[in-house]
């Protein structure tokens, strides 16, 4: 629409669409063309800001491509170095100094690090060279102490080797690989008309240490054996003896000069150890600066042009940065709208406390969001925690996990850097899962009265008013939510005047409790793809599907719950399934009916695959439950670790307290490590096969903006 104003035209653009409840945002472009200088003071910003995708439109990279590659080889040739020495360094060793301050250019930066590392690297190679040499040395000398002692065996006076008539015989010290030391001495034998000593030692899997001695005549025919079997010399004692005081004297010096070699490394590594750490970290921001900036913009001799998507409420401060950083020498534009989605990244700025860090990782290992799905962080939170805490419900290994989650992520804060791959890797990232899983476990525990695997501990505590009930005239009687009498058959037992709680798992229930969480969340997922439908469909039978399958699916709960109606209800459904294929026939032919009746049967596979709550929760009980057994088995006699008098545990029990202490320990170094492990990959296929089936492929693209981490560099 154009609108005259005092005398100028101005077009306006029609403002985007507004996102939709749920749905990734949409992303703009943004293009950037600035003169060349100011290149640097760009991928300067574009990190700082953290919300920028640089986008590489095109391969031709201009003028100054080959003095790029130039760089990033160097880069990449400086870092494997740094690594190189750094990985043989103990960081644990490491003093703290202050933040090495860099230049800011790039081709200085990469001549200050290459200067500054130079030095220290000779150094410590050195050092290393050393080292190893004198590590082989060691080991030769090892290997000779032995084959002296085995030459000594034989009724010979090692003394004598340094006496030797070298006009008549010749000894050789040497190395060969062990598949060549029997046909070696098979070949001397021949050679030699049997006149040689011949005595070797296994120093590896791949060599033996040998000594040979043999008449000078037959020199010429030993050394062309010598060197078809590959032999290496070994350097004979600084002392030129033989004997073997002479050699363990030689031995001892050797690990003396290796101490004083490690001495020097660890004094190395305090004085350098973080600066080249700090180097390190330069020359990786270097390169990513290269490989994620500026190898995606085009480039001439005067201009360069950079593409990247940006979350269009960051356009204005965005371009009013650039601006300011040119010298109002750039022209910023946005474009936004009319964009293939197929080819935008899903962004959701949704506020995520870091406590939930580790559940967003767990869902972005599945995969992003396309623009047709919601993302389903905020149920998986939810459902991930809640079936964690069913299959792992106990109020004291809950604790365990909470208190190990807690350590770990103060540790975490304290600690500059901490591993990021393998197990110790998944352990330290995923800190803050650990605090969500204990919760959940503290709270399903009190819910079905679990304490370390011992089910009527918690009826001596004030937990027994809100989840348990009370005795009456010798019967049980439920008070509160009554929780535990649903999980459990409780019964009193009046044992010689005094009642007794005696607890029997009600798995019946708990098969139900565990189905009844699968209704849910298989219903949560059909709702939202409902939703999803309603905004995003290619045909009305897109929409009809999901709405049969609801009405499919609740009938069945129906005739669960109300097994007078039942015949009624099975009736609805049996004409619901058929309408469905029906109707998934006339608008996709066989192969959609094929496929509304894989969807009607997942929908019972998928109910009774929740049955797992049940089973992980009945295997984490019987490892808790088994130390109490075995140990009320040796030591119970009168009192019991397992049978507990109604609200006096602490006098039913007696002077057996210490062993159920060691019970509940046992069972803990078993169901923390194993459960632990078992229920997470459980809970994440209810989540990711159950669940996501129903609405989430997770094939869209993730938005990923640049950035930048300092912690030992600063930059002028």
């Amino acid at each position: 629409m154009l609108i005259e104003l005092t005398g100028e035209v101005e077009i306006r653009q029609p403002s985007p669409k507004k996102p939709k409840f749920g749905f990734p945002r949409p992303l703009a472009i943004t293009k950037v063309v600035a003169p060349i200088r100011y290149k640097r003071a760009i991928i300067k910003s574009v990190e700082e800001t953290g919300y920028i995708e640089p986008i590489k439109v095109d391969p031709r990279l201009g003028a100054d491509h080959l003095h790029v590659e130039e760089r990033r080889n160097t880069l990449e040739t400086i870092k494997n170095d740094l690594s190189t020495v750094l990985n043989q360094l103990d960081s644990g060793e490491f003093e703290k100094k202050q933040k090495i301050e860099l230049p800011s250019g790039e081709d200085e930066v990469i001549e200050f690090i290459k200067g500054e590392m130079s030095k220290p690297l000779n150094k410590i190679n050195h050092l290393f060279s050393t080292r190893q040499e004198l590590n082989q040395k060691l080991s030769d000398m090892k290997a000779l102490h032995s084959v002296i002692e085995k030459y000594g065996a034989l009724g010979i006076d090692p003394s004598l080797l340094s006496q030797v008539d070298q006009q008549f015989t010749e000894i050789v010290i040497g190395t060969v690989v062990n598949t060549k030391v029997s046909s070696l001495n098979t070949t001397l034998r021949d050679i030699t008309n049997d006149r040689y000593i011949f005595v070797h030692e296994q120093m590896t899997q791949e060599e033996s240490m040998f000594l040979l001695i043999f008449m000078v005549e037959d020199k010429d025919a030993v050394d062309v054996i010598l060197r078809e079997a590959q032999y290496s010399p070994v350097e004979r004692p600084s002392t030129t003896g033989f004997t073997l005081s002479e050699i363990e004297s030689e031995i001892d010096k050797i690990k003396n000069d290796i101490e004083d070699i490690e001495d020097d490394i660890e004094d190395f590594a305090e004085d350098y150890g973080y600066f080249l750490l700090g180097l390190l970290e330069a020359t990786n921001i270097e390169l990513e600066r290269i490989n994620e900036i500026e190898l995606k913009m085009r480039r001439t001799k005067t201009q360069l042009v950079m593409w990247g998507w940006i979350p269009p409420k960051y356009q204005d401060s965005f371009k009013s940065q650039i601006l300011y950083i040119t010298e109002n020498n750039a022209d910023v534009e946005f474009r936004e709208g009319e964009l293939d989605p197929s080819l935008v990244p899903s962004y959701n700025n949704t506020p995520m406390p870091s406590l939930f860090g580790g559940m967003r990782g767990l869902v972005n290992a599945f995969g992003a969001p396309s623009h047709e799905e919601i993302d389903p962080f905020g149920w998986f939170a939810l459902f991930f925690a809640m079936f964690f805490g069913i299959m792992f419900a106990d109020v004291g290994h809950g604790t365990i996990l909470l208190i190990i989650g807690l350590g770990l992520t103060f540790a975490k804060k304290r600690k500059e850097s901490y591993p990021t791959d393998g197990i110790g890797g998944f352990v330290w990232m995923g800190s803050e899962l650990f605090i969500i899983m204990g919760i959940f476990s503290i709270l399903w525990g009190m819910t079905m009265g679990s304490l370390f695997g011992d089910e009527t501990i918690l009826w001596n505590t004030p937990l027994v008013y809100v989840f348990g009930g009370y005795v009456k005239n010798g019967e049980f009687v439920n008070y509160g939510i009554g929780t535990w009498s649903f999980f459990a058959d409780l019964k009193i037992e009046n044992i010689e005047g005094k009642d007794y709680i005696l607890v029997s798992r009600n798995y019946q229930n708990l098969l139900v409790f565990s189905f009844a969480w699968g209704a849910i969340t298989i219903l949560t997922g059909l709702f939202i793809q409902l939703y999803q439908k309603l905004n995003f469909r290619h045909s009305s039978m897109d929409l009809i599907s999901p709405i049969f399958l609801i009405g499919i699916y609740v009938f069945a709960l129906l005739a669960f719950v109300f097994p007078v109606a039942a015949i009624f209800f099975v009736v609805i459904i049996v004409l619901g399934i058929f309408t469905l294929f029906y109707l998934e026939f006339k608008a996709h032919g066989i192969g959609g009916m094929m496929l509304g009746l894989d969807h009607v049967l997942s929908l019972l596979s998928n109910t009774f695959s929740f049955g797992r709550l049940l089973a992980m929760n009945t295997i984490h009980f019987v490892f808790a439950f088994l130390p109490y057994l075995f140990l009320d088995m040796a030591v119970g006699g009168e009192n019991s670790l397992i049978n507990h008098e109604a609200g006096y545990w602490p006098e039913t029990i007696g002077p057996l307290w210490p062993f159920w202490i060691l019970g509940a320990a046992l069972g803990s170094m078993i169901v923390v490590p194993v459960e632990t492990t078992f229920s997470t990959l459980q809970a994440l296929r209810l989540n990711w096969v159950e669940f996501f089936s129903k609405f989430y492929s997770g094939d869209g693209i993730p938005f990923s903006p640049v950035g930048v981490k300092r912690e030992l560099t600063t930059e002028s």
